[in-house]
């Protein structure tokens, strides 16, 4: 299973966010390619990078961050944040994501994600299915719509992506543990491999999550406040 480092940016600067409220959370660094550097050389075999204002915004805002990461450090990205169109996508691809993760659009309108698979891949598109208050959240996870998070993942598995991103919102930053009894729920459901997000606490959450079979699990706040160590 991968164990994966989160790097969220929002106006230039590495942040976390608490459940993915601006003013929330702290700082990390004011240079969030010294953040990519440091989980590089602690030995991540990939990095999830996010940008958080293009994901409320619905375009793509750090954009030139975003590049200095992807060019800087020799680590695979999965990137996400504000792609809801496939120029932008092919931008991103060209400046090195390795993994591109489509939320809002994607899960609101199968065609947009049929024209991005077109272009770069399925084995490229990774697919948020965020929860928030067992509601799919979308926009940033500003708002939530009346769809069925194993409803979407199995109308969605025909596409053969490279896997879902399942985030508990409810959770996301607090580092209070990891909602099993949901992903456990969406793996048995669908067959497009899972990678898990939100509130991972420590090792035991990790053994909990490899356990149920998730592919790989991104961690931010446990990581930046010392309770998990990559090493």
């Amino acid at each position: 299973m991968l164990v994966i480092p989160s790097l969220d940016i929002s106006r230039g600067k590495a942040v976390k966010l608490i459940k993915g409220t601006l003013g929330t959370g702290i700082v990390i660094d004011e240079d969030p390619v010294s953040v990519a550097r440091k989980w590089c050389l602690e030995g991540a075999r990939r990095l999830h990078l996010v940008d958080i204002d293009g994901a409320m915004e619905g375009r793509v805002k750090n954009l030139e961050i975003v590049k200095r990461v992807l060019a800087n450090v020799n680590l695979p990205i999965q990137f996400g944040g504000g792609l809801r169109k496939v120029e932008d996508c092919l931008t991103l691809v060209s400046a090195g994501a390795k993994w591109l993760i489509l939320g809002t659009k994607a899960v609101t309108d199968t065609s947009f994600l049929k024209d991005v698979i077109d272009e770069i891949d399925s084995s490229k598109v990774i697919v948020a299915l965020d929860s928030k208050k067992g509601k799919l959240a979308v926009e940033g996870w500003k708002t939530t719509i009346n769809l069925d998070v194993i409803e979407v993942a199995r109308r969605l598995d025909r596409f053969d992506l490279h896997a879902y991103l399942y985030t508990c919102v409810d959770v996301e930053g607090t580092a209070k543990g990891a909602r099993l009894e949901y992903v456990k729920r969406l793996i048995k459901n669908c067959s497009t491999p899972v990678i898990y997000s939100g509130g991972v606490k420590d090792l035991n959450d990790i053994a909990l999550l490899r356990d149920l079979g998730v592919y790989g699990v991104v961690i931010g706040t446990a990581l930046y406040t010392g309770r998990i160590s990559l090493r």
